[in-house]
């Protein structure tokens, strides 16, 4: 796998034990204290670990950083490198940083959407009135003219005043 050897150059000394390795899961049920490290940042220390049960596999690491206390994932652990207590995380991009300018995007996409949704509305109305204007002309002019409308055009003039298509 080519992140063993990425994890390999950035760990000195101390076996790397990866994600798939029983020997990690093993110690990420044991790693209260090991210090977590994603990318170039370090997270905090593990504080406690929460596991299914009390054999199983671990599930989640709280994290502390100074004051400050977060939880992660145990699926976000690529490594652990027992001999130096170190975990070794994926990096995930500060959601917080994003969230703003994403929300003014959605925001503003959505405002689109609602008034061209009331645009077809009204197009669609609008369409429906002129239909039926054109129905009430073609009936009086068909009578007037002294014969009834042909099978096509009384069926389409039906759809047109019910707004229902037949099957």
């Amino acid at each position: 796998m080519s992140r063993g050897r990425e994890v390999s150059l950035l760990v000195d000394g101390g076996q790397v034990f990866e994600r798939e390795s029983p020997v990690c899961a093993y110690w990420l049920t044991r790693c209260e204290g090991f210090k977590v490290v994603a990318g170039n940042r370090e997270l905090g220390v593990v504080e406690s670990v929460a596991c299914e049960w009390p054999l199983g596999r671990a599930e989640g690491l709280v994290l502390r950083s100074g004051h400050r206390q977060t939880r992660l994932d145990a699926g976000r652990v690529l490594a652990v490198v027992p001999a130096q207590q170190l975990l070794l995380a994926v990096r995930e991009r500060s959601p917080s940083r994003l969230r703003p300018a994403a929300s003014g995007v959605a925001r503003a996409g959505l405002a689109v959407v609602n008034h061209l949704a009331a645009g077809l509305r009204t197009a669609a109305w609008l369409a429906l009135l002129a239909a039926r204007l054109l129905f009430a002309a073609a009936v009086k002019l068909g009578r007037s003219a002294g014969r009834d409308l042909p099978p096509a055009a009384r069926a389409a003039a039906e759809t047109i005043r019910t707004g229902t298509v037949p099957r």
